[in-house]
């Protein structure tokens, strides 16, 4: 009997824990210490947030460049 209460509230846990991760998925934009942006991963259930339809649009409406902006290439591992 007390196995099955045990197994009872470790599945009641599980349950709950698993359907709060679903309810979670938003728009993540991670950026350093002077606000760059570093990475944008976006979900589709995030309505807050558009997914831009070309590198194009991402360019100019996240990251707001200009003409006189430049970009360099670096090595990095996202955590």
């Amino acid at each position: 009997m007390k196995s099955k209460s045990i197994l009872i509230i470790i599945f009641a846990i599980q349950t709950l824990y698993v359907m709060a991760q679903s309810a979670d998925q938003k728009t993540i934009i991670r950026t350093n210490h002077k606000g760059i942006v570093k990475s944008v991963e976006y979900s589709k259930e995030d309505k807050s947030f558009r997914i831009p339809k070309s590198a194009d649009d991402f360019f100019k409406d996240v990251l707001k460049i200009q003409t006189v902006d430049g970009f360099e290439k670096k090595n990095e591992q996202i955590e």
